[in-house]
């Protein structure tokens, strides 16, 4: 990034339906052209419901779904992402037990998240009590199509040892993973590497609830949404 002209200033102020975000251009990834694909998944989830959001950015998906009566849970790496996340909550005014948030590696994030719904919880682990104990997850929303695909091993055998008054066979989380693919046959690409990451031998269709071509990189190059309830064989492994 440089300045042509002007205030040598690279924070700006966005707006996207009712929420304005506030970020520095240089320091955290935002891309406007998925505000689109931010309003579809909306469209998932139900009021009440809990959604952890592992890497969540600035937030643009996680204030809008606290600001519609999502339960959330915000991770993000990146220590700028975090420290503006932090900010836009206070500006869009969210309640504070409307919305957590972390500066974790996604998998740790995730292992918490879940953790906190063992018969034997370990209190160590639960980071100075910033992990709500006993939450019943709804959603895992993983949108880094880059490497998002590779960190679904976290959830092999994740749930082994939960309480089962909160997650069963009968009950267990959506996950809503993006990937890239440039193959003839994106399918049978990006299921080929879900499979992978759970260990199991074939990801097919009747797995799935939404596959969706959300926009292109290039003329060969897409990025990819998959949304899908956790099996059991690989919850329970």
């Amino acid at each position: 990034m440089e300045v042509l002209a002007g205030e040598h200033n690279f924070e700006v102020i966005h707006k996207e339906v009712s929420c304005v975000f506030t970020f520095d251009i240089r320091k955290v990834y935002w891309c406007s052209r998925l505000q689109s694909e931010r309003d579809r998944i909306l469209k998932k989830f139900k009021k009440g419901e809990i959604l952890c959001d592992a890497f969540c950015g600035v937030g643009p998906l996680s204030i809008r779904a606290a600001k519609n009566g999502i339960r959330v849970l915000a991770n993000d790496l990146n220590p700028s992402c975090y420290e503006y996340l932090n900010l836009n909550i206070e500006k869009n005014k969210i309640k504070n037990e409307m919305i957590s948030t972390f500066n974790m590696d996604a998998r740790e994030f995730v292992s918490s998240c879940v953790g906190q719904s063992k018969i034997f919880l370990d209190e160590e682990q639960n980071f100075d009590g910033k992990f709500p104990i006993n939450l019943k997850i709804n959603h895992f929303y993983m949108n880094l199509p880059k490497d998002a695909i590779e960190f679904l091993d976290v959830f092999t055998g994740l749930f082994k040892n939960t309480k089962n008054n909160i997650y069963s066979k009968d009950f267990l989380p959506y996950v809503h993973v993006y990937g890239f693919s440039n193959a003839k046959d994106p399918k049978e690409d990006l299921y080929g590497r879900i499979a992978s990451a759970f260990g199991i031998e074939k990801f097919e269709d009747s797995m799935v609830e939404d596959f969706c071509n959300v926009r292109d990189v290039s003329t060969k190059k897409h990025v990819f949404c998959i949304s899908f309830k956790i099996p059991a064989e690989v919850a329970f492994k």
